[in-house]
């Protein structure tokens, strides 16, 4: 589903650098992940449905903190993979598992499982809603096993995204452009925190007060176009190694990033929006735009030139008197799969 595929770029960054590792075992690392997210997503949903209520996961991952913290992690991890800084593990630490190398980062894998699963809440709710209500009201069999089913087939185009980065590390010569792809997944990491920043946004303020719309599009437009040009090597970074020429790969990958950020600017400048799948779903991913203003149906925003009302009972007494229908919409302010629908 759309919400997680901020996932994708972060679980590629964060495998590649598990593939630096002298005892890293990526098939074992690759199964840990996807029974970790199985584990994770099963266990956190219905024991937050029995303690809580039905809506308690979905409520945990719209949360504007974790949301916060979950945009400073992509913020953080993306930064380190564009060279600004090396992340050191205390020397303590490095003493302590001196001699527990060969186990791998275990602990870090099931971080990341349990990242995911707070992710996609969001999004598989629709999906799981049902499930999570049985097991509030005491029953679980039935929820468990749709629950682990529902997150085995979730899980399973991870476990090739996990075996990705070693499969790049036995490729000749990739000291180079490993580099390359490691800042490429940097700027698609900062590109993707822009998401969850608006969502604490919009949790805390009626409308956006800096992660509106216009600000998170040209945000990614930026992003892109400098993708784009370091790829195809106008500039580079501190651990670039001098490159005469551009691969092929190289050059279409940057044209590809050059695309979408003419895809972007067209969407914010252009008379008319891209349409198209493309732009349904570049439009669900980016921060709801509130257009609006008050008249006889009271407060109201306004959507492909159709006006909704806010004031439910208001709205209800103008239907009367004009003897017509309401159409209710039941959408949801931080729901990708909400907004590509409504499109």
């Amino acid at each position: 589903t759309p919400c997680v595929f901020p996932m994708v770029p972060i679980t590629v960054s964060f495998f590649l650098k598990q593939s630096e590792a002298k005892h890293h075992r990526p098939l074992s690392m690759a199964i840990l992940y996807c029974l970790g997210i199985m584990g994770t997503f099963t266990g956190l949903g219905l024991l937050m449905a029995a303690l809580f209520g039905a809506t308690a996961a979905n409520q945990l991952a719209n949360n504007p903190w974790l949301n916060l913290a979950i945009a400073g992690v992509m913020v953080f991890f993306g930064l380190n993979l564009l060279g600004m800084f090396e992340i050191r593990v205390p020397y303590w630490m490095l003493t302590w598992t001196a001699g527990h190398e060969s186990k791998g980062g275990i602990i870090g894998v099931l971080f990341m499982a349990l990242t995911f699963t707070l992710v996609s809440f969001t999004c598989t709710f629709a999906f799981c809603g049902l499930l999570l209500a049985w097991a509030a009201k005491g029953q679980y069999y039935w929820p468990i096993l749709g629950m682990l089913s529902f997150s085995a087939a979730f899980a399973s185009p991870f476990f090739f995204l996990a075996l990705f980065p070693s499969f790049l590390q036995k490729l000749p010569k990739s000291g180079g452009w490993m580099n390359t792809v490691k800042v490429t997944m940097g700027m698609i990491e900062l590109g993707a925190a822009f998401k969850f920043f608006s969502v604490a946004d919009l949790a805390w303020n009626p409308e956006p007060f800096l992660f509106d719309y216009t600000f998170t599009m040209l945000a990614w437009l930026v992003i892109s176009l400098s993708t784009g040009f370091y790829l195809l090597g106008f500039f580079r970074l501190p651990h670039d190694t001098p490159s005469e020429s551009v691969s092929v790969f190289r050059f279409r990958s940057g044209m590809s990033f050059l695309m979408l950020a003419a895809f972007l600017g067209a969407g914010l400048f252009a008379p008319h929006e891209p349409g198209g799948k493309p732009g349904g779903y570049v439009k669900a991913f980016a921060p709801a735009r509130f257009e609006g203003g008050v008249d006889e149906l009271g407060p109201y925003q306004s959507h492909k030139g159709l006006k909704f009302a806010l004031d439910f009972e208001r709205a209800v007494e103008q239907a009367q008197k004009q003897n017509s229908p309401v159409f209710l919409d039941f959408t949801g302010v931080n729901c990708v799969n909400c907004r590509l629908m409504e499109e």
